[in-house]
């Protein structure tokens, strides 16, 4: 349960820094280059993705159970 709900939160997490960036870009679009926007993407979702990765005594207790 706790996984799906960590899985849904992720998802719109990355629809929300998608479109936020989507939105940046279209305004900065002649400062940045569609690479550096990619960029900066991918660094958000892994600043998100880093959040919600669960510790390893999380999975040891999972293993034991």
């Amino acid at each position: 349960m706790k996984d799906k709900q960590a899985r849904n939160d992720i998802k719109v997490l990355q629809q929300t820094v998608f479109t936020d960036n989507h939105i940046q870009r279209n305004r900065d679009s002649r400062e940045f280059s569609s690479l550096a926007t990619r960029v900066m993407l991918l660094e958000e979702y892994l600043d998100v993705v880093r959040v919600y990765k669960p510790s390893r005594s999380y999975y040891k207790k999972r293993r034991n159970k």
